[in-house]
């Protein structure tokens, strides 16, 4: 298994360019080249056995402690359990929130979920409670929020643990970024902002978090559409399925049977319909032929041809994960093999420019030039951070 991960600020990634000799010329090609953070500097939980301990990027123990389970750092902390029991430790191993807790998660904007009785809190770095133990269920700080659930009800606690919004929704997604969480009442699916005022009616039959660009998926019977966070249906809620927004803000939707690429406004940008088709993301739209994976640009053109068995959208640091003769292996966005297709499974690269692989039921960490910088040999590797 591969432990929990987070997601992380942009990794450095820079394009270089290398001379490929072409008859009596050359030829420019362009290539990703990810920059890999020293292994001294980097500290990652993982799993031998019955023992969850800490190593470096080369797989090296960091101290000798080991726990019955070990969690990833965050904001300098980390959970750890001993005897039963979740506390946390900081990076040089020291305990620094004694373990009484039956699970505890990791700590972010401050403060992390813990459970104890059976119900779930929150505490801040120094173990100080900020609410009480009451909550059926809890997630993480968002965006200074922080989602729970007490009798099937759900609502949002502010930075200082206050319930300011009432639990009075039937489910709901975690703020964005701009402040808009999706949220589910007795009518349907509609969006609400940190005051808790409604800017989308709760009127739809479904309706998806917000896209970077604005726009959420909704639906309405059988047909499908997108609503901006003032409520405006901008993309018309005709189409037979939809998916959402990447980050270069290219929808896709679906209409007779065919998959077609669209704007933030809407309107159809490239007029070839496709099989199956993803959102663009890192300048690629992912699409299909044949059963095969392949990649467009922005004006529809192939640019890495459908010959992957399996291939997954390119992340911010320019790299997808591919699979070929039931190996994995990573591509940058110009079609160059960063990664020969040799791992049973390959993560994604993470932003210190690291990679777990599995090999032959074990786990180890690669390199962003694909270099092995710790031999498989760990039962589970979980998220990593800088020491």
């Amino acid at each position: 298994m591969i432990m929990r991960k987070r997601a992380g600020k942009c990794l450095g990634v820079f394009l270089a360019a290398s001379l490929l000799v072409v008859g009596c010329g050359t030829q420019e090609r362009k290539k990703v080249s990810l920059d890999t953070m020293s292994p001294e500097k980097v500290i990652v939980p993982v799993q031998q056995g019955e023992d969850f301990f800490y190593v470096d990027g080369n797989g090296k123990s960091v101290f000798s402690q080991t726990y019955e389970f070990a969690g990833g750092f965050s904001e300098g902390l980390a959970p750890v359990k001993e005897k039963g029991k979740f506390g946390y430790i900081d990076i040089r191993g020291n305990m620094v929130i004694e373990p009484e807790y039956e699970d505890a998660g990791d700590m972010c904007q401050g403060y992390a979920v813990a459970r104890k009785e059976g119900k779930y809190g929150y505490i801040d770095k120094e173990g100080k409670r900020i609410t009480s133990f009451r909550y059926d269920a809890a997630e993480k700080y968002s965006h200074g929020m922080a989602r729970v659930e007490r009798n099937g009800k759900v609502g949002f606690l502010d930075s200082s643990g206050r319930e300011a919004i009432a639990l009075s929704y039937r489910s709901a997604t975690d703020f964005n970024e701009e402040g808009f969480a999706t949220v589910q009442g007795k009518k349907g699916y509609g969006a609400i902002d940190q005051s808790g005022r409604e800017v989308v009616a709760c009127q739809y039959d479904f309706m998806g978090a917000f896209a970077p660009n604005g726009l959420a998926k909704v639906q309405k019977g059988d047909c499908y559409g997108f609503v901006n966070t003032q409520g405006k249906e901008v993309v018309p809620i005709e189409y037979e399925n939809v998916r959402d927004y990447g980050k270069d803000g290219i929808g896709v939707v679906q209409e007779h049977t065919k998959w077609k690429f669209v704007d933030s406004d809407g309107e159809i940008i490239l007029k070839k319909a496709r099989k199956n088709a993803w959102s663009f993301s890192g300048g690629r739209g992912r699409i299909t032929l044949g059963g095969k994976y392949g990649f467009v640009d922005q004006d529809g053109e192939m640019v890495i041809d459908a010959k992957l068995a399996n291939a997954e959208d390119f992340g911010e640091n320019g790299l997808t994960v591919f699979r070929e003769k039931g190996k994995y292996g990573a591509m940058d966005i110009y079609g160059n093999v960063i990664v020969e297709a040799g791992y049973d499974r390959l993560s994604s690269f993470n932003e210190q420019g690291y990679a777990v692989v599995k090999v032959k039921g074990k786990y180890g960490l690669i390199g962003g030039d694909g270099r092995r910088m710790a031999s498989p040999k760990f039962d589970a590797v979980g998220k990593m951070a800088e020491r």
